[in-house]
């Protein structure tokens, strides 16, 4: 939610007082919980533990808060907690981020981690992406995870974390690794240009169809790729607001002169 209230004001939107009440409640939540375990993203019903996704995601309510409404010393001193945790003690000894501190496992949430604007070790995040890729990959899908979460069944792939992977890839600068990846999933959309929320292995749709997830990475996908294209590592750095509120010739409406 404050990440959204900071894209709005970046868009020229003015918060009401309420709104900054509210906001910096949510902070203050974020500032005195956050080193608390969960139940993680995907929500496993297993034992709880410190996920690195919550960590980070906890960095920017408080990140966000301090850019709308100034710095408040619990507010910088946990959001500067948060990033000695991730980028320290986060970090498994063979050189990527677990789903969760002292665990082995890979988590695709972990992906959006420079996509908020963390400040990521970029070679531990490397590290992590190439270990999801082989743990979580099948062709260009990705699983969210591959632990048992206590529930019964099996998922298929979820294609919101496939276009995060291509997203990471970006980020890291590999740019022909995205782009193979974007086309073939660009290619399992429907007749009508739908997707669902999941994709089996054999490339059949599961899960909820369709599915508003799946869609926003596409989009964001497709975002990152013009602005690498027109600008490199550099146009895609940042936060969500950051890209939004960068031009490129192709996003850019035309000027067709006069009015119809």
């Amino acid at each position: 939610m404050l990440d959204l209230l900071y894209l709005y004001t970046r868009l020229g939107g003015t918060l009401p007082e309420a709104m900054h009440r509210h906001g910096a409640r949510l902070a203050d939540i974020s500032a005195a919980h956050w080193h608390r375990p969960d139940a993680g993203l995907w929500e496993r019903r297993k034992p709880e533990q410190r996920y690195l996704h919550a960590a980070i995601m906890n960095w920017v309510a408080l990140d966000r808060a301090i850019r709308l409404f100034g710095p408040r010393e619990p507010w910088c001193r946990e959001r500067d907690r948060i990033v000695a945790f991730v980028n320290g003690p986060g970090i498994h000894r063979d050189g990527y981020r677990p789903q969760y501190r002292g665990g082995d496992d890979v988590d695709a949430a972990l992906l959006i981690a420079p996509m908020v604007g963390f400040p990521v070790d970029e070679a531990a995040f490397a590290r992590t992406v190439d270990a999801i890729i082989e743990r979580l990959g099948h062709g260009h899908l990705v699983y969210r995870y591959r632990t048992d979460d206590g529930l019964p069944g099996h998922e298929g792939t979820f294609l919101l974390c496939a276009f995060w992977l291509v997203d990471a890839l970006l980020w890291l600068g590999r740019d022909a690794e995205a782009r193979l990846r974007f086309d073939a999933l660009r290619a399992l959309q429907n007749d009508v240009g739908l997707y669902a929320e999941e994709v089996a292995e054999d490339g059949t749709f599961r899960g909820n169809f369709p599915q508003a997830f799946s869609h926003l990475g596409f989009i964001h996908s497709a975002l990152m790729l013009d602005l690498f294209d027109h600008g490199g590592r550099a146009a895609v750095q940042g936060t969500y607001a950051d890209r939004s509120l960068r031009e490129t010739a192709l996003r850019r409406a035309p000027d067709f002169g006069g009015t119809a």
